[in-house]
């Protein structure tokens, strides 16, 4: 028996071109969301009040309220000159000078 030579075309090579910075932003994007829904999921069979809109909002409004009150008490932000600062019950004030009217003096 004759062995005929292989006349099939060869199969075309594939060259791995490099993936795309793009591309490989949106596989990040789409893992980082299915994890984030299935952690949102399985937090919500353990603890469903601790995912509703009033608990999420409650807990938004108590960080900025606690950001917004750091800053009101962060003494980098309240300094006064020198001889305009009068001490007061709880704190400080600053005055442009002496204060000579009525409630003054008191």
């Amino acid at each position: 028996m004759k062995l005929r030579p292989d006349t099939r075309p060869a199969p075309p090579q594939v060259v791995a071109r490099p993936t795309s910075r793009r591309r490989r932003g949106v596989a990040a994007l789409l893992v980082v969301s299915v994890v984030l829904l299935f952690g949102y999921k399985t937090l919500n069979y353990a603890s469903p009040h601790t995912v509703r809109f009033t608990s999420l909002r409650s807990a938004a409004v108590q960080a900025v309220e606690g950001v917004q009150s750091w800053i009101r008490n962060a003494a980098i932000f309240h300094t006064c000159e020198e001889g305009v600062k009068r001490e007061v019950l709880g704190g400080y004030l600053c005055s442009a000078g002496r204060d000579t009217s009525r409630l003054g003096r008191i």
